[in-house]
This record gives structure tokens, C-alpha cells and sequence, in this order.
């Protein structure tokens, strides 16, 4: 997506990751963090891709599913 300036998108991706370790945005004891971590990851890909790209992310992500991180 040519719209897309990649030095922003790094930035935004640090941002979400540094926030999922903020205990004052996500409580530990509300949030499971692999549970947040994997809804913004599928947020952040879900504004990236093309069409096509998501189609190809969502195939693989249901095939990867059952090889998750024990929770």
C-alpha cells in the first residue's frame, strides 16, 4: 500500500506492543496478555494489507491456530 509511510507504521507497532505491557492500560488481572497481543497484532495486519494480502493472512492464521502459544 503505497499510502502507507513504513516509519510511522514502526512506530505505531512499538507503541502497541510497549502498551500491552502497561499494567495501567491492561490489567493483568482483566487481561490475558497473549489474548492482547493477538487482537492488536490482527488489528495492526488488518490496516495493512491489500485484499488480497489479507485473504493470504487469514488463511494462514487458521491454519497456524492449532500450533498457538499455550495460553
Amino acid at each position: 500500500r503505497p499510502e502507507i509511510n513504513p516509519e510511522v507504521v514502526a512506530v505505531m507497532r512499538v507503541l502497541l506492543i510497549e502498551a500491552s505491557f502497561d499494567d495501567g492500560i491492561f490489567d493483568k488481572n482483566k487481561f490475558n496478555f497473549v489474548e492482547v497481543q493477538t487482537h492488536m497484532f490482527d488489528f495492526f495486519v488488518h490496516g495493512l494489507c491489500t485484499d488480497k494480502g489479507l485473504k493470504l493472512y487469514l488463511k494462514n492464521k487458521e491454519k497456524y491456530k492449532s500450533e498457538s502459544i499455550p495460553q
